[in-house]
């Protein structure tokens, strides 16, 4: 390994191939740990690829540094029935690492299903219930009609079947979680179009749910309107209400122009009494041009 000399972009998809056969080793959870420090963006046609080549493998992804892509690495680690770890500094990498190989090595429960009451189908999301591992909870998002019976989770306990039977509390109307049902279904909606789903056929299947719930999606968004009554009630009133003048313009006198207005009068008076005397010199003088002169003997 000290020998190696990367060179080139970041090649996934060879080594997803390599490592994802599909092939199942009876008697052992078969787990691939895919450690980068690159970027990608074919991000959905490495994720057919995982979702085609998985098999019964679990796929652990963890990103170094800050180039790799965040996205891909999360939703890689889903399609693959594992987990993310990010380390962002070099100097958490024992910790984090270690966190992860403690993880990966205590499987508690594998192959986890839920049998809800009387066998009523119900959409669970993640629609394939994750692997419980030692210290870490499996959250899943269910709408049942009642919400009443028994539920019965059932895995695999190493190699032995193992189940449980849990009775759900309704003393309480829970808020937010049809919120969070939604959202579960939104996410797993838009997971079958990057596997290759027709947009016509999701987007409105995504619109129905997130209209239903009052969501943002990639195709909804929410617009608010304030319709609170601002105006008093009862008979309507006027009122002045003052305004700042323009600067160097003093309040109730009108703008001064360039010119004063007195002058603007005397020459307008100047300009008629010249029009006027035009005219009168035009009324002496004939059409000829001279005037009348008498002869004196």
């Amino acid at each position: 390994v000290a020998k190696l000399r990367a060179d080139g972009g970041t090649e996934m998809a060879g080594a997803l191939e390599f490592a994802l056969d599909g092939r199942d080793t009876p008697g052992y959870l078969r787990q691939v740990i895919f450690m980068t420090d690159g970027s990608v963006g074919n991000e959905d046609q490495l994720f057919r690829l995982i979702a085609k080549r998985l098999g019964s493998t679990r796929l652990f992804t963890v990103g170094i540094g800050s180039a790799p892509n965040s996205h891909f690495m999360t939703k890689a680690a889903q399609f693959g029935r594992g987990t993310f770890t990010y380390v962002g500094d070099l100097r958490e990498v024992q910790e984090k690492m270690a966190g992860l190989f403690a993880r990966i090595e205590s499987p508690v429960l594998k192959d986890v299903a839920i049998r809800w009451p009387d066998g009523t189908a119900v959409e669970t999301f993640p629609p394939r219930v994750p692997d419980l591992y030692l210290g870490e909870p499996i959250v899943v998002a269910a709408a049942h009609p009642s919400g009443t019976g028994t539920i019965v989770v059932s895995g695999l306990r190493g190699n032995e079947p193992w189940s449980v039977a849990l009775t759900p509390s309704t003393s309480s109307e829970p808020t937010g979680v049809g919120a969070l049902w939604a959202r579960a279904k939104i996410a797993s909606l838009m997971d079958e179009l990057r596997l290759g789903a027709e947009e016509a056929v999701i987007r409105p299947a995504v619109v129905k749910v997130a209209l239903e719930h009052h969501l943002v999606s990639r195709y909804t968004s929410l617009v608010a309107v304030d319709v609170t009554p601002t105006a008093p009630a009862g008979e309507a009133r006027t009122a002045l209400v003052k305004a700042s003048a323009p600067h160097g313009m003093v309040a109730g006198q009108l703008p001064q122009t360039d010119t004063e207005a007195t002058l603007q009068i005397l020459l307008g008076l100047l300009a008629l009494a010249a029009a006027g005397m035009v005219a009168l010199i035009g009324r002496l003088i004939p059409a000829g041009g001279a005037a009348p002169v008498e002869a004196v003997q």
